[in-house]
């Protein structure tokens, strides 16, 4: 028939497609050697971080942040013309950072916050926009949520400077660049919040031992805008799937 399999209340009544339901029966008087062995198979497909990349691990943010720009010989000194950001390889390296933080209980190194704070100074802030979104996910990943308010009001700071220059109406255009790399900031940032415990981060009369989100509830108490965009990005799934703490929690009730 088109029975509808739904966990149970404590599991946040997920429901379950029959087609991909199938019903295993063990008895534990008999060898569970198959079951062992579908375990192991499930822990090895499911381990992604043998794939990542070892020198993004292992090494600092510089390393991949900048490139060596040289006019002649490689091998003089006197060739050196000077750095340039690489923005692709940076992001490679926050991504598999969030990767390996996803899958493995690593330790977050402080210096790779340092060096991102250094990379995003001054006008990098502006020309890198595009990695907001990725830099607040490894803070929010790694939970270093005092970092993830810092980094977004660093942003804000950097785009109140922002002029344009030009033959057309200055403070006109300067308004609108401004509003709209504000409104780009805040889904950076409300993208990632909509992964976190809702009832904690937007309650802010409710009591919680997760003492660390105090700082991120107090970001976006009475930010009608950002709630509201919060919310939106949890009701309609249009989340990073990837970074879901509980796989399938996103298709529950559960905020």
């Amino acid at each position: 028939g088109d029975a509808i399999f739904r966990l149970s209340d404590e599991y946040h009544s997920l429901p379950i497609q029959k087609d991909k339901l199938i019903f295993h029966y063990f008895d534990r008087n008999h060898s569970l050697a198959g079951l062992r062995v579908f375990k192991q198979e499930v822990e090895n497909r499911s381990s992604a971080f043998r794939f990542l990349p070892d020198e993004h691990i292992e090494s600092d943010l510089d390393k991949f942040a900048y490139d060596v720009l040289l006019n002649g010989s490689a091998n003089k000194f006197r060739s050196i013309m000077g750095l340039a950001e690489n923005e692709t390889e940076l992001s490679k390296y926050i991504s598999s950072h969030i990767l390996a933080h996803r899958l493995c209980n690593l330790t977050s190194n402080e210096s790779t916050l340092k060096q991102i704070t250094l990379f995003f100074r001054g006008e990098n802030c502006i020309r890198f926009s595009r990695l907001w979104e990725k830099v607040l996910a490894y803070t929010l990943i790694t939970k270093k949520y005092t970092f993830s308010r810092s980094f977004y009001k660093s942003i804000q700071d950097s785009i109140e400077k922002i002029k344009w220059h030009g033959d057309n109406d200055e403070s006109d255009i300067s308004s609108k660049i401004k509003t709209a790399m504000n409104e780009y900031a805040d889904i950076s940032l409300c993208l990632n919040l909509a992964l976190l415990d809702l009832d904690v981060i937007l309650n802010d009369t409710q009591e919680t031992e997760q003492k660390e989100l105090i700082p991120i509830r107090k970001m976006i108490n009475g930010d009608a805008d950002k709630v509201k965009l919060i919310e939106r990005f949890r009701d309609s799934n249009l989340i990073r799937h990837n970074l879901v703490s509980w796989p399938l929690v996103n298709y529950t009730n559960y905020r």
